[in-house]
C-alpha cells in the first residue's frame, strides 16, 4: 500500500486525470470504491470534484450514480 501511494504521489495531477479516466470505468464498483474513497480521503476537494467529473464522461449514468452513492455511504460510515 506505501509503494502504491508512492507512485502516486509522483503523479502530476493532470496524469491522475489521464489515467484515472479510463482505469476507473474499468473496475468493477468495489475497486471503484476503494480507489475513489482512498482519493476522496487524500485529495483536495476540487481535484477530487474535477476526477469525478472526468470519471463520470466514460461511464453509464446509473454506474456513476452508483458510484457516487456508494462513496457517500462511506463517508457516512467514517463518520
Amino acid at each position: 500500500m506505501a509503494q502504491h501511494h508512492r507512485i502516486l504521489s509522483s503523479f502530476t495531477p493532470e496524469k491522475i486525470l489521464r489515467w484515472f479516466r479510463f482505469i476507473v470505468p474499468a473496475l468493477n464498483p468495489q475497486e471503484r470504491k476503494i480507489v475513489l474513497g482512498g482519493m476522496k480521503a487524500n485529495a483536495p476537494e476540487a481535484f477530487f470534484n474535477e476526477l469525478l467529473e472526468v470519471v463520470k464522461l466514460e461511464m453509464s449514468e446509473l454506474a456513476f450514480s452508483n458510484l457516487v452513492k456508494s462513496l457517500e455511504e462511506n463517508e457516512l460510515a467514517s463518520d
